[in-house]
């Protein structure tokens, strides 16, 4: 599991604009072990993916809310589905702070796998729904109660995310303390970037660091139809092709490495907890959905 939000709390730009813009600060460069050849998405890993929510416990704590909301909203009369979207492992993985976008096996279709679809509004289904669902009327405010029966403050979503809780958070820049960061100006980073915009250059692009490319504007407008383009397949081929020459993706599993390990260290009463939160949540999550099923 990687840096970044995709599709609950989904992936966060914002945190991303940081590998453009840079960062203040020094910190003592750790030492780096074995750097791999990275040429796959599939090898990308870290040690503190080990501390963090599997997929598999977050898509359950989803479909669990969705079980819970769903419940609640036939108590009032409505045979409501929620339509939770799961999280995709993959893109989990595939995108991060420090190398923008990898995933080799996909640009040549989806380059940066970055079209905003935009979301839909959901129309009633029926006169109500959406009040019993949100607790709030047309107006934005709280309603209390629905055809004569009290309505769950903040009504049956609010009331299933606290009988289930709230996804867990599942990126590293969530952890306490912002999780394990790797400074953007560590040389051995700043060196294989540098190696990757020269690939760049030669292929016919000029981009200063993989986020760039990843967040050029251009792969999320309107002007595209939202719709992968010829120039962003082949920018987004290039980019993939330069990182594993340079082997960028390399280095930065390595970086990941060399800084998760010391932030474990000094963090592992609460990362502990944390694990053991999760644990029982997921758990409790599974129970539901099992007891839905029967």
């Amino acid at each position: 599991m990687r840096s970044g939000r995709y599709l609950v709390g989904l992936f966060s730009l914002s945190i991303l604009v940081l590998a453009v813009t840079g960062c203040s600060g020094k910190t003592a460069a750790p030492p780096l072990g074995e750097i791999p050849h990275v040429t796959s998405v599939d090898q990308l890993s870290r040690p503190i993916d080990s501390w963090l929510p599997t997929m598999g416990q977050v898509n359950s704590i989803i479909k669990a809310t969705g079980v819970v909301a769903a419940q609640c909203m036939r108590n009032y009369g409505f045979d409501y589905h929620l339509d939770e979207k799961e999280v995709d492992p993959i893109a989990e993985i595939d995108r991060g702070e420090t190398f923008g976008y990898f995933n080799p096996s996909t640009v040549g279709e989806k380059g940066y796998d970055a079209v905003i679809i935009g979301t839909s509004t959901e129309v009633d289904a029926k006169p109500g729904e959406s009040v019993v669902f949100s607790g709030r009327d047309n107006k934005g405010a709280p309603v209390k109660e629905y055809a004569g029966k009290s309505l769950p403050e903040g009504g049956c979503y609010r009331f299933a995310q606290n009988a289930v809780g709230d996804v867990p958070k599942f990126s590293p820049q969530e952890l306490p303390d912002g999780g394990p960061k790797i400074p953007l100006t560590d040389p051995r980073l700043t060196s294989v970037i540098k190696s990757w915009s020269e690939c760049m250059k030669v292929a016919g692009f000029s981009y200063g660091t993989p986020a760039e490319a990843f967040l050029d504007p251009r792969w999320r407008t309107r002007e595209s139809g939202y719709k992968h383009t010829s120039l962003e397949i082949s920018v987004a081929t290039a980019d993939s092709n330069c990182k594993i020459s340079s082997n960028l993706m390399g280095v930065v599993v390595a970086l990941e490495a060399a800084y998760d390990l010391p932030y474990i260290k000094s963090h592992v009463s609460v990362l502990e907890a944390l694990k053991r939160k999760c644990d029982s949540q997921a758990s409790k999550a599974s129970a539901i959905i099992a007891s839905s099923n029967a």
